[in-house]
């Protein structure tokens, strides 16, 4: 299942929040993030490794991880198509009736 399901071209950022174990939050350096399909999911880490922006490219699911040093998380994304707003049907389209 999905933590988050984006449509093609939505972008959506992702963050880390490192805490010890008391819960207080701690900076952390040398984030390394990947994605398990880049056909999916194109991903832009930050600068300073804290946050990276993903994009939906097709239809299809990719799980995004954060890793640094032996401690890792894991976002699993599903991308999906918009929804129509409206279509019309016309006869102008050149095809005839038989």
């Amino acid at each position: 299942m999905a933590d988050k399901i984006l449509t093609t071209n939505q972008r959506v950022s992702l963050y880390i929040t490192p805490v010890d174990a008391a819960g207080n939050y701690t900076p952390m350096k040398n984030i390394h993030w990947t994605v398990s399909d880049t056909t999916v999911i194109e991903l832009n880490p930050s600068v300073d490794g804290q946050a990276a922006l993903a994009k939906g490219l097709k239809v299809g699911t990719a799980t995004v991880t954060a890793t640094n040093g032996t401690l890792s998380a894991t976002y699993a994304l599903q991308v999906v198509l918009p929804d129509a707003v409206s279509f019309t049907i016309n006869s102008s389209g050149g095809m005839t009736e038989a």
